[in-house]
């Protein structure tokens, strides 16, 4: 069995707990047992786990071991016998901790708790993405994911946004943008593969006339006169499974099918600039104004949308949260209800998906790794 966690990830995630809950003053002496058994249940450092600067400590240069057993959390050096039990709150030999944070770690065990729920649904390998919002805990470990279809988590999540959820559900992401938009936010981490880049030469034809026909006709609205247009674009862009190994903490973009952004999506995707010049107006780039705004520019296609780089054309978004059994779950929030088309108040249904069974037939589109 192999469960991964690492010290720097702990030590994250008891500062997050302190922001959020009123801990004890109170000291509570460490046991120390004296025995060479090793707990049966282990895990060590995360090969993958993300970390702030604030934690700028490597994966590899973690010398602790960490173990969850019967409710107490165990801590040993690699090259050592002896387990100490630290589940009683001060933490003895582990370098990095204040008096205050020892003292909240028994507040910690909730998130202990999510691995050792995991071994009792029959997962033998688990991996918990580390800088999850200690509020969206509870969503995680819960019971063990079905790898061959869509799990819903919850149907009561309390906002409608797919891209508000990614940035409630990480403590990593300061600001993510709309789901078409984040394709280019460079603040989110790495691009590491986008099927709207190396685009053939018939997409980018498709692509750059429908965009400016919209544009003539001021479209790029929810449930345009040209949404299926949109979709079907995407649709032959996007492929039937995304080409690369998924890893915890990764930002997918989403091709969902039945959404009604899909022209929303296209055009505010291309009018996003951010340093891109995907048109010329009369030939010349387009400087301090929005082009959404020149009604009568007569476009053409820039450099960079010739060179085969487009724009997020998706209209959803998730992020990977877990792994169960060496299977990434992409964790995604569909709306259900909302006070109005835009609004960001609304009930929302919550997923974690394996990458080739996303809900609603749902396809990955771009990945950005933090």
């Amino acid at each position: 069995m192999n469960y991964l966690f690492s010290e720097s990830s702990f030590k994250s995630l008891v500062k997050k707990i302190i922001n959020e809950q009123n801990t004890s003053d109170s000291t509570i002496d460490s046991i120390d047992i004296n025995t060479p058994m090793a707990p049966a249940k282990k895990y060590t450092y995360n090969p993958n786990a993300k970390y702030t600067k604030k934690n700028p400590l490597k994966p590899a240069k973690d010398p602790y071991e960490y173990a969850y057993e019967n409710n107490i959390i165990w801590v040993k050096k690699h090259n050592e016998t002896q387990w100490k039990n630290i589940t009683q709150g001060k933490i003895d030999g582990l370098k990095g901790y204040d008096d205050y944070e020892r003292n909240i770690v028994n507040k910690y065990g909730n998130i202990l708790g999510i691995v050792n729920n995991a071994t009792k649904t029959g997962i033998e390998d688990y991996v918990l993405y580390d800088a999850i919002s200690p509020s969206h805990l509870k969503y995680c470990g819960k019971t063990k994911l079905d790898p061959n279809k869509s799990n819903i988590i919850t149907n009561k999540y309390n906002n409608y946004q797919c891209a508000q959820f990614v940035n409630n559900f990480s403590d990593e992401i300061k600001w993510l943008g709309s789901a078409w938009n984040a394709h280019n936010n460079d603040k989110i981490g790495t691009r590491v593969w986008s099927a709207f880049h190396n685009l053939s030469n018939e997409n980018i034809n498709k692509i750059t006339n429908l965009f400016i026909l919209i544009h003539k006709n001021g479209g790029g609205v929810v449930n345009g006169k040209y949404l299926n247009e949109c979709r079907e674009i995407v649709d032959n862009i996007v492929p039937s499974s995304c080409p690369i190994d998924l890893k915890v903490g990764d930002v997918v973009g989403i091709f969902y099918p039945s959404s009604h952004y899909h022209e929303v999506a296209f055009m505010q995707g291309g009018y996003n600039y951010e340093g891109y010049s995907y048109f010329l107006n009369n030939g010349k780039a387009i400087t301090g104004t929005k082009l959404k705004d020149i009604k009568n520019a007569v476009l053409t296609p820039g450099t960079t949308i010739k060179s085969g780089k487009g724009w997020g054309m998706n209209t959803h978004v998730g992020i990977v949260g877990e792994e169960q059994n060496n299977i990434p779950f992409i964790y995604h929030n569909i709306g259900t209800s909302k006070t109005s088309i835009l609004s960001e108040n609304g009930i929302g249904t919550l997923y974690a998906d394996p990458v080739n069974h996303l809900f609603g037939n749902g396809r990955v589109a771009w990945v950005r790794r933090p």
